[in-house]
């Protein structure tokens, strides 16, 4: 058949055209800035922090979206901790029936033991060597009588036999591997409430909504790589931070010392959308095709 159409499908495989409208391999978008987050915007609720904090590793939330984030993990961290409470409580009485029922068991089996050599006390040897051989036998009959009404009959579980009906268990609650408050921005790591930094952004006269580097005057963006200082909370760019900071080890909008190089806190930032901006600038999709 001759190929008149670029959806006729009339060869044994796919064209560009049919990969493309058949969403089948890899798929890879090259992201912009568009698509990046900015340092100075809150990674849970991705709009502009108010009241900002960071943690310990420079990823800046809001305030109120970090409390909200920590209380909701501790009333989970919370349940968790009373299901499996629950739980432990119900294996152990659990067996403490099974050791309660195997007890009565035995107390029953050695009550029948001693009523059976109290009666054979009574016997003959001659006749106790008969009484053993008939219960033997009689104990023989009865095990096959038992295997050939139905072995599988009997153990084997049944959907249209009540008593045989297989118990649905509740799977088993696993208790947390980590009881302390976590951020999830990046790589999961503990977070408190007190070990959150304050952050203080310098903004000019005529733009009040961009920060701005105290030292150079220039608008602060993910390609600034923003350093935030700890002992006061300012917020200087690299560049002013390497010149200024570094070399007098205090700060230079309020002069408080800065001595060790864990003072300088740099604010993590998803990128610039170009390859020497750091971050990822590439995401990649997999689909089926027809084969």
């Amino acid at each position: 058949m001759a190929r008149h159409s670029k959806n006729n499908t009339a060869l044994g495989f796919f064209t560009y055209d049919e990969k493309r409208k058949a969403q089948g391999g890899t798929k890879k978008q090259r992201l912009g800035k568009d698509s990046m987050r900015r340092f100075d915007h809150c990674y849970l609720c991705l709009q502009k922090a108010r009241t900002p904090l960071t943690c310990t590793r420079g990823h800046v939330t809001c305030r109120e979206c970090t409390v909200e984030h920590i209380v909701t993990q501790k009333a989970a961290l919370a349940q968790q901790a009373r299901l499996v409470e629950i739980q432990n409580k119900a294996e152990q009485e659990a067996l403490k029936a099974e050791e309660k029922s195997k007890s009565e068991e035995a107390l029953a089996n050695f009550e029948k033991l001693q009523s059976q050599v109290t009666s054979v006390n009574a016997i003959t040897s001659s006749n106790i060597q008969k009484f053993s051989g008939e219960k033997r036998k009689a104990d023989t009959e009865i095990t096959s009588r038992k295997l050939g009404e139905g072995y599988a009959a009997s153990k084997l579980p049944s959907f249209w036999i009540p008593e045989l009906t297989p118990a649905i268990t509740a799977p088993k609650v696993a208790s947390a591997s980590n009881k302390l408050t976590q951020c999830t921005a990046a790589e999961p790591h503990n977070i408190s409430m007190k070990k959150m930094i304050p952050i203080k952004f310098e903004t000019s006269a005529e733009s009040k909504d961009d920060p701005i580097c105290p030292a150079c005057l220039k608008v602060l963006t993910n390609a600034s790589k923003p350093t935030l200082l700890i002992p006061c909370s300012h917020v200087l760019c690299s560049s002013c931070t390497k010149r200024f900071v570094a070399p007098s080890k205090t700060c230079y909008t309020c002069s408080v010392a800065c001595p060790l190089e864990s003072d300088q806190l740099p604010l993590y930032h998803d990128g610039t959308g170009y390859s020497a901006g750091g971050g990822k600038i590439v995401t990649s999709r997999f689909g089926l095709a027809f084969q």
